[in-house]
């Protein structure tokens, strides 16, 4: 069971499967009241004529095509969300439809991202106000997992970065998965985002927001990703296995949808944005060193994903099983033929700083559930570029003496809070006292010694945002301007322009730095908006550990 004490699980979109189910489209477009919608389509089907038979489906339910769009590229960009835009408004399309591999999904999202909100794009999190238009994803690629996710991925070519886009409402509607559409993949396309979706499944089960359900779905994308992809790599018409990694790659992506994901996919973006190694061979690459990484802090997770892919052997203790399945991850890599180290996928060895730059301050790496510093990253890219092989030196597979039962959840969590101040409801704070508490609070935090440097260094500025019903419509605003020297705190409305702004209630706030409530579920329930630069708000690391340890001070100070 999940430690979580509180999590919410967004279900996945209406799906429909089999092969041929692209003819259903109308059906279903029609159930969403669509009667005009654009379509967005990888150009190869374009060519191959499939804008017709999508033409056809739709009228058969009396409804028209209002335009198509299939000049989007492989590594698509915010210049290509607008362009989708401005196309959807011109031709007055009421939804979108999207057929193409993630890049065209996550296009299509962009652009519905932009019909809701007047043609604005914001960053952030839990940042829509308006209502989405309908969206149908049918995916002819098996991997990223976008047709059941909330989150989009689009390259910023200005700032050189792949950023992310989140929020419930952008999930499509509806997602038509025909295994069909899968079989004129490559055999090299097919490898990587197969690895991709494991990727996102191995992810989410280390999550710190992994929780039962996202459990259930990451497993069985596990298994099947274990059994198709070496068929689905060595013959392109296996509809049997093509169908298995549709279905796997959906399962994942709502799984990891709900979790969020870590290292290996803030490491993957560094090396895509950086160096242009495409997403599904640097995850393939790098799950292995991920896992290696991790396992101290998840080898149950581990155990468990290695009884279901089949490397745990009887008798064989969590330890051991959970480097079978490491080993079972590399070894799949090098069953269909990805490269083994970075050096092999054209990374150069001169670009290992930008990446552990970039990979550090990748909004994937929160939930990772060991947070690396400057000097680990460094390590985890030099082992990653060499190629040496993951847990070389540890125990291997056979099976141990003895089976050590994994430690109770329940147990571990009665342990860990035993000591920690109450979670009972507050006192009701006014606005002046949260002016006092916060800015006690951040003067001790930001303008510590120890985190200093690394926030100047970092440059970033970020705005909180408090909010409290018995205050009425007042705010309690609380900036930090860590571009100046020294670091600047500033109380109140101010002009100054934040990289990234959190807004959230004085209760939610509290329980955080208590560490009573977990970050990514509050942001799921909408507690905490995240608006400007997300990625960004990474550089913010350095002072959360110390946050906790200081708020607990401060709270057993004031108690005496």
């Amino acid at each position: 069971m999940s430690d979580l004490e509180y999590f919410e699980y967004i279900s996945a979109p209406r799906v429909v499967f089999g092969a041929g189910s692209v003819d259903q489209v109308g059906r279903v477009a029609a159930k969403l009241k669509m009667r005009k919608p654009l379509l967005m389509i990888d150009g190869f089907f374009a060519e191959a004529g499939l804008v017709e038979k999508i033409k056809a489906s739709l009228e058969s339910e009396g409804l028209a095509l209002a335009g198509e769009m299939s000049d989007i590229p492989q590594d698509s960009g915010i210049e290509v969300v607008r362009r989708g835009y401005e196309q959807a408004k011109d031709c007055g399309a009421d939804g979108i439809i999207a057929m193409g591999g993630g890049s065209v999904i996550d296009t299509a999202k962009g652009a519905r991202i932009m019909m809701s909100e007047g043609g604005e794009l914001p960053e952030g999190l839990n940042v829509l106000k308006g209502e989405a238009p309908p969206l149908i994803a049918i995916p002819t690629t098996a991997g990223t997992g976008s047709e059941a996710t909330s989150a989009a991925v689009i390259k910023d070519r200005p700032r050189n970065l792949k950023i992310s886009f989140s929020d419930p409402a952008i999930m499509p509607n509806a997602a038509i998965l025909d295994p069909e559409l899968t079989m004129s993949m490559p055999s090299r396309v097919t490898a990587g985002t197969g690895m991709d979706a494991l990727t996102h499944a191995i992810e989410s089960l280390h999550s710190t927001n992994s929780q039962p359900i996202s459990e259930g779905a990451a497993l069985q994308a596990a298994r099947m990703i274990f059994r198709s992809l070496p068929a689905a790599v060595a013959n392109g018409s296996d509809a049997a296995a093509r169908g298995d990694m549709l279905l796997a790659s959906f399962c994942a992506g709502t799984a990891f949808s709900n979790t969020l994901v870590g290292i290996v996919h803030a490491a993957a973006h560094a090396c895509g944005a950086e160096c242009g190694v495409p997403h599904g061979t640097a995850c393939g690459l790098l799950l292995p060193y991920g896992m290696e990484f991790n396992i101290e802090e998840s080898e149950s997770a581990y155990a468990t994903a290695a009884a279901a892919i089949g490397v745990a052997a009887p008798g064989m203790n969590q330890r051991d099983a959970a480097v079978a399945a490491v080993r079972a991850v590399r070894g799949l890599t090098k069953k269909i033929g990805l490269p083994q180290s970075l050096k092999d996928a054209g990374v150069p060895e001169s670009a290992l700083p930008a990446l552990v730059e970039k990979a550090l301050m990748d909004g994937t790496m929160f939930t990772n559930p060991i947070q690396p510093d400057e000097e680990m990253m460094a390590a985890f890219f030099r082992k990653a570029w060499n190629g040496e092989e993951p847990l070389a030196g540890d125990a291997k597979e056979e099976a141990s003496a003895a089976t050590v039962a994994p430690p109770s959840p329940a147990d571990s969590v009665s342990a860990e809070k035993t000591d920690e101040p109450s979670q009972e409801p507050q006192p009701a704070i006014t606005l002046e006292a949260m002016y006092k508490v916060a800015d006690k609070f951040a003067r001790k935090l930001f303008l510590n010694p120890k985190v200093t440097e690394q926030l100047q260094k970092s440059g970033i500025i970020v705005r909180f945002i408090y909010f409290n019903e018995n205050w009425g419509d007042e705010e309690a605003v609380l900036t930090v301007d860590c571009s100046a020297d020294p670091i600047a705190i500033h109380l109140g409305k101010n002009d100054i322009e934040p990289v990234v702004s959190m807004r959230m209630h004085t209760e939610t706030a509290r329980l955080f730095w208590l560490q009573k409530v977990n970050i990514m579920s509050a942001i799921s329930k909408g507690e905490i908006a995240v608006m400007g630069k997300v990625n960004e708000a990474m550089r913010l690391l350095p002072v959360i550990r110390p946050g906790f340890s200081l708020f607990k001070e401060m709270g057993e100070k004031k108690s005496q």
